[in-house]
């Protein structure tokens, strides 16, 4: 009696049953255990030619799915059966079902920062082996593409059902198969209008979490050199002059207000405390932060209060309604003469040429910013030459660390597999909020 088996796309399962309905074993293979190509046209020539049997092949992740091809058992071809049989009926099943396959696989598109561009030196020192991305995505199914940093591909985003990293805002409308998108950023702000999407449902994530360390390092880098009179010894060495008395500070016995304390800011928080920062107060749109390093924690709109014995002060926050021009010109005369301002979050936070002002007027004694608007900053800016002014070009952040490269991977993944298991993502972004 004839015995035909059922092939589905993705094989990782067999199943075995008789004509009656029953599980069986068939050379030495227990029901439901991994049997691949060969070895599964192998246990279908072990069974008894007498009886009406049927092999089914369960596909990997996803039973009910794939495409079906049948093959039937033909016990009088030739004298070496297996040989024939393969040849004839399963190997051209495989090809033709695993070529359609990858046709018709899900598609990631995904900002080389893991081994294509580390590979190269683009990326830095340090960080994983890579290959994070492509192992991620193989395991449920999903086929990757690599762009460049930076800059997707120009023809071809309608393909994919994923992005990973940055792609351009105008560029997404071109998306038309998205479902998720990925920013390998933690500001979302240029992402959030529902009007750059073909399909206005699609998810969007940020990478907020991965950022922590390198921009707090960089905040304690900007904080000392203003603290330590940089700029001015800059100066001095420039006119090649030897000057030594000009009187420094310390975050060590500091008042410190962090202004979004989110990942970033308490991360800056924590090593200002290990520093021996006199108090730290947190601001935040709720008020509340129950992390340790901080000595108190304030709402947004109690802001007036702390600043007037704020020596140094940390911005590190969202670009989203409520936080634009936060630091106004009248909140810039609350402060302190010995005050120094750090932005890591976003320009638009800061009433600039106030800021300006206080600087060029000695109101204050410094700020830094990595951050500022418009970005590119004009050659021609008031801002390059605006007295005891740190600027750098928004690289506080840069995935030139081998660890912020790495968390970002982690993260991604993580959230890969939350998305081919139905489970929410654990950072996706609410678009109406920006954040």
């Amino acid at each position: 009696m004839p015995c035909g088996y059922l092939m589905r796309v993705g094989v990782t399962k067999l199943t075995y049953w008789d004509k009656e309905g029953e599980n069986i074993e068939v050379k030495g293979h227990k029901p439901d255990v991994d049997c691949r190509g060969k070895d599964a046209f192998e246990a279908v020539l072990q069974m008894p030619r007498d009886e009406g049997r049927i092999l089914g092949f369960r596909e990997k992740n996803e039973p009910v799915k794939g495409r079906e091809v049948f093959a039937a058992y033909d016990p009088k071809a030739a004298a070496d059966p297996r040989k024939a049989y393969y040849a004839k009926y399963l190997e051209p099943a495989l090809a033709r079902v695993e070529e359609e396959n990858k046709l018709e696989r899900n598609k990631v598109l995904a900002e080389a920062v893991d081994r294509k561009l580390r590979a190269k030196g683009i990326d830095g020192i340090g960080g994983k082996n890579g290959g994070e991305t492509e192992a991620a995505a193989e395991k449920h199914g999903f086929a990757v593409d690599f762009y460049g940093r930076g800059k997707a591909p120009a023809e071809g985003l309608d393909q994919y059902e994923i992005i990973y990293g940055w792609c351009e805002p105008g560029d997404l409308k071109r998306a038309t198969a998205l479902k998720w998108y990925c920013c390998g950023f933690a500001g979302v702000d240029l992402l959030s209008d529902d009007g750059l999407y073909a399909n206005p449902d699609v998810m969007l994530s940020n990478s907020s979490g991965a950022y922590g360390l390198t921009i707090s390092e960089h905040i304690l880098m900007v904080t000392l050199m203003l603290l330590r009179r940089m700029p001015d010894f800059q100066d001095i060495v420039r006119r090649r002059e030897w000057v030594q008395e000009l009187p420094m500070r310390s975050i060590y016995g500091s008042r410190i207000t962090v202004l979004g304390a989110g990942d970033i800011g308490t991360n800056f928080a924590r090593r200002a405390k290990a520093l021996g920062a006199a108090h730290i107060c947190g601001v935040s749109r709720s008020g509340r932060n129950g992390d340790p390093a901080y000595d108190r924690m304030l709402p947004q709109q109690q802001l007036d209060e702390v600043l007037p014995e704020t020596e140094i002060l940390v911005m590190a926050l969202p670009a989203v309604a409520d936080t634009a021009g936060i630091l106004s010109r009248e909140r810039i005369a609350l402060l302190p003469r010995e005050a120094i301002v750090v932005n890591v979050g976003r320009g638009s936070a800061i009433d600039q040429d106030a800021l300006m002002e206080a600087l060029n007027a000695g109101r204050i004694a410094g700020a830094a910013l990595d951050v500022m608007v418009p970005e590119p900053l004009p050659k021609d800016h008031p801002l390059w030459s605006t007295r005891n002014l740190l600027l750098t070009p928004h690289i506080s952040g840069n995935m030139s660390l081998g660890y912020t490269c790495d968390r970002n991977l982690d993260m991604f993944c993580r959230d890969l597999d939350n998305y081919a298991a139905g489970r929410p993502l654990e950072h996706r972004v609410d678009r109406k909020r920006g954040y």
